[in-house]
This record gives structure tokens, C-alpha cells and sequence, in this order.
């Protein structure tokens, strides 16, 4: 009959909540080579999922980006902004 220990208790609820550390947990019970297996593809695995998460944010961020750069509004002809420097009075002069 096996019975769990506090240790073995405390994996279990990590491996709820993170499936790599369930792996790795689960491959302290297996034979060495089985372990070794299972240690590797969830290795595998977990590189994949990020690189998949990478991919999609790099594709969302594009997509804003995008998005910014078309919804940006255009000046209009009568709001231009000037290009002859305009001539501002002297701040003494008006001072005075």
C-alpha cells in the first residue's frame, strides 16, 4: 500500500499548478531511464509553450502598433503647422 508523505503531498499540489514541477515530481518515481524521458519531453514541451506565447505577443504587438500608426489623425491643410519662424516680440518690450 503506498501512502504519501508531507513532501510528496507538497509536489503533488505544485504539480497542480505548474505542469513542469508535476514532471518532475512524477519522474522521481520512475525507473532512471523513464524519468530521464519524462524529464525531457516536459522540457520540450515547455520550451514549446513558450515560444508559441513569444510569437503570439510578438504578433499582437505588431498588430498595435499598426493599429496606433493608422488611427493616428492627419493635420488638416488649416491647422499646418507654420513653416516660416514666426516673429515673437520681444518679452522686455512688452513688459514695459
Amino acid at each position: 500500500m503506498w501512502t504519501e508523505t508531507a513532501p510528496e503531498r507538497a509536489s503533488a499540489s505544485t504539480s497542480s499548478s505548474s505542469p513542469l514541477a508535476g514532471a518532475v515530481a512524477a519522474s522521481r518515481h520512475l525507473p532512471a531511464e523513464q524519468g530521464a524521458e519524462l524529464l525531457h519531453t516536459a522540457r520540450a514541451a515547455f520550451t514549446v509553450g513558450l515560444h508559441v506565447t513569444g510569437v503570439i505577443a510578438a504578433v499582437l504587438f505588431a498588430g498595435l502598433a499598426v493599429l496606433i500608426v493608422a488611427m493616428r489623425p492627419t493635420p488638416s491643410p488649416t491647422t499646418a503647422v507654420p513653416t516660416a519662424p514666426v516673429d515673437v516680440p520681444d518679452y522686455e518690450a512688452i513688459r514695459a
